[in-house]
């Protein structure tokens, strides 16, 4: 996974690589620290296909747990992102 990781040309997801990894790998504890980073980003660059290979995963996890908070900061992040298209 580090060897995705290094591929990445956007810059706000390329700083958010380790957690993003860890939410990848083992994705019980790390989905929400993961999805906290990334609400907190504010995307200015486009996103790739490598970034979006790391990303999609996460928000797909967020979106599908029990939890309506994890949920809303998914769907804000989709909404983030589809604000630069």
């Amino acid at each position: 996974l580090q060897h995705i990781g290094s591929v990445i040309r956007n810059p706000e997801i390329q700083n958010l690589v380790p957690v993003l990894l860890l939410a990848l790998c083992n994705p019980n504890q790390h989905t929400k620290p993961a999805l906290d980073a990334l609400l907190n980003t504010a995307f200015v660059h486009t996103v790739d296909s490598p970034s979006l290979a790391l990303i999609v995963p996460i928000l797909h996890r967020g979106l599908r747990e029990r939890s309506t908070d994890t949920k809303k900061k998914a769907a804000q992040i989709v909404g983030n992102m589809g604000s630069l298209i």
